[in-house]
């Protein structure tokens, strides 16, 4: 587990806001531990015309080892039937994400969905494994190094050109230190062009301060 857990923390904290009574989500009804599947939800790409980017699952994980797998087979239909939109996945089980592309066979190989995007977690230089279950799975891939706990080596993983891109966070927490973006040893590429834009909203003033901490602020 990468830092922490602070989208659990969070949960957790409007799960006991609803169990005070407060007006909550539905999702909140359990504690973050607890796997929770929303199918209608889905729905709302498919009702959706103007050209969208979904995130799936961003405070959770779609390859929990709790989830059904046909929940995630739910998920690449919706998918795979909304061309029109850009669909963003992330998970820390990455040989949970390998293992389902293998039992899916309707998937076929190549770029076959290039609307969705499949990416991993690291955190550590130890989570690097995840980017090798990732690259067996098709289609476009990113990483979210986030949050940045450690110097990480991603050199050789970019070279391959396999890897459309990475976001790159620091660690919000004080007692776990932060990361100093310029020490890096990857490019500052917050978010690479191919990636679809909201993959950088969240990340653009990390790297234009990392690029002045580099290069002295432009006069």
């Amino acid at each position: 587990m990468c830092g922490s857990m602070l989208a659990g923390d969070l949960h957790n904290k409007r799960h006991k806001a609803f169990l005070a009574g407060k007006k909550m989500p539905k999702q909140y009804a359990k504690p973050f531990r607890k796997v929770q599947f929303f199918p209608e939800r889905l729905q709302e790409a498919v009702r959706t015309r103007k050209p969208t980017v979904f995130g799936l699952s961003f405070t959770g994980d779609w390859m929990d080892g709790q989830a059904k797998l046909e929940w995630s087979d739910q998920a690449m239909e919706i998918m795979a039937a909304c061309p029109q939109h850009q669909f963003v996945t992330l998970t820390k089980q990455a040989g949970n994400l390998a293992r389902w592309y293998d039992h899916t066979l309707v998937l076929g190989g190549g770029d076959w969905l290039p609307n969705v995007w499949n990416g991993v977690t690291v955190c550590t230089q130890a989570d690097l494994w995840r980017v090798e279950e990732l690259l067996k799975v098709p289609g476009k891939k990113w990483i979210s190094y986030e949050p940045a706990l450690e110097y990480v080596d991603f050199s050789p993983y970019l070279k391959t050109g396999r890897i459309k891109g990475i976001v790159v966070g620091q660690n919000p927490v004080p007692s776990v230190g932060r990361c100093r973006m310029h020490g890096l040893c990857i490019p500052v590429m917050i978010a690479l062009p191919q990636i679809p834009r909201c993959m950088s909203n969240n990340s653009t003033s990390t790297a234009a301060s990392a690029r002045t901490q580099r290069n002295g602020p432009k006069n």
